[in-house]
């Protein structure tokens, strides 16, 4: 942004968020939260001063989990920040991409993300992932219905650095309650979960007889409009 001439001594950015002025030349800065901010640089020498200014538009992300049966649009909790920059992590490098709902509960949960399940061998399939995430509790952020969690091998234990699991009990799962971290909710495709979950499946390990493979995608958009895209209200 910063483009100024006639060798100017001194700066002075106001970036709009009520944050210090910054005097570096070519400052790096982090807004807190999204929205549209007027950021103003002024530029000082022997002659006087001179000011620039113009608005920057910070956005949140929404992750699209699509699959064949359609859509599901993800919001990350902001109070879950090592979870959230982990799985925007993943979508970024394509982790998920190709990955399937190896595990598909009826009424209870659909679990995907597992790395291992890319290929068509299905045998690896929930077994991969290091279970390196620290197990975070936000006592907020409960398995409601379309809760998105960190699967775990054990309850308060270690989060999965891959695999993620959504809640599709419409009543919760009350039972998970402060025993796996909650990093995210599905604001809107909900009815492609159950999809999900209802199709044909093997009862042993209630995995889906033909692989539902899923990409991710990050979509950038203001709090405007998540609410109007998903009747979702961004804290």
């Amino acid at each position: 942004m910063n483009a100024t001439t006639g060798n100017p001594t001194s700066y002075s950015w106001n970036f709009g968020d009520a944050s210090a002025l910054d005097t570096a030349r070519n400052p790096t800065h982090t807004y807190a939260t999204s929205g549209t901010y007027h950021v103003v640089l002024t530029a000082n020498n022997k002659a006087g001063s001179d000011t620039f200014g113009m608005n920057v538009v910070v956005y949140e992300q929404v992750v699209d989990i699509h699959t064949r049966f359609g859509d599901m649009y993800l919001w990350l909790y902001n109070e879950m920040p090592i979870y959230k920059a982990n799985y925007l992590k993943n979508v970024t490098t394509h982790l998920y991409d190709s990955t399937t709902f190896h595990r598909c509960v009826p009424n209870f949960v659909i679990q995907g993300g597992d790395s291992l399940s890319k290929g068509a061998d299905q045998s690896m399939a929930g077994t991969g992932g290091p279970d390196n995430l620290p197990f975070i509790y936000v006592k907020t952020l409960t398995h409601i219905y379309g809760a998105v969690g960190a699967a775990s091998q054990a309850a308060k234990g270690p989060g999965n650095n891959w695999q993620f699991y959504i809640v599709t009990n419409k009543s919760g799962d009350h039972q998970l309650y402060g025993n796996y971290a909650v990093f995210g909710y599905i604001m809107s495709g909900m009815n492609t979960a159950l999809t999900i979950q209802s199709q044909p499946q093997n009862a042993a390990n209630n995995m889906p007889n033909t692989p539902i493979r899923m990409s991710c995608t990050i979509l950038n958009e203001t709090k405007a409009q998540i609410l109007a895209n998903y009747g979702y209200t961004v804290k």
